[in-house]
């Protein structure tokens, strides 16, 4: 399994093709700085990869198109920070590339989502049920 940077981008390098850049192309998407590595492979890797926010950040960094779709796969949502989401949606919007880079903000999402239903709206109705006791 890769564990640095390094070894991650040898490995998306050598599931791309030429062939799949020139597709994207087609597509309107930004081809440099890219592999031409197809989604699958990408989830192949990530899924090995597992969760680790500072191999996803310093994926990021390197600027390739599938570094940071597998970074944006496998960073940690309780990690991510409010200036990274926003560096992050910024930078994929100008790259127009931004779909990927969602799956990290919707998993954090959720968790704020389920922190909501868990705690928030049962300590609402707490309240609710104090107060009215009080009538």
């Amino acid at each position: 399994m890769a564990t640095t940077v390094e070894e991650l981008l040898k490995q998306l390098q050598s599931k791309g093709s030429p062939e799949n850049i020139k597709g994207m192309n087609r597509f309107g998407m930004a081809t440099d700085q890219r592999f031409g590595v197809p989604v699958p492979d990408m989830r192949k890797i990530a899924k090995r990869v597992g969760t680790d926010h500072a191999l996803a950040v310093g994926l990021w960094k390197t600027g390739m198109q599938e570094a940071r779709i597998v970074a944006s796969v496998i960073d940690v949502p309780e990690e991510v920070t409010e200036d990274q989401m926003e560096a992050w949606v910024v930078e994929a919007y100008w790259r127009r590339f931004g779909a990927p880079t969602l799956s990290v903000f919707d998993r954090r999402l959720r968790l704020f989502a389920e922190f909501v239903e868990q705690l928030i709206i049962p300590f609402q109705v707490a309240v609710a049920a104090e107060q009215a006791q009080h009538i």
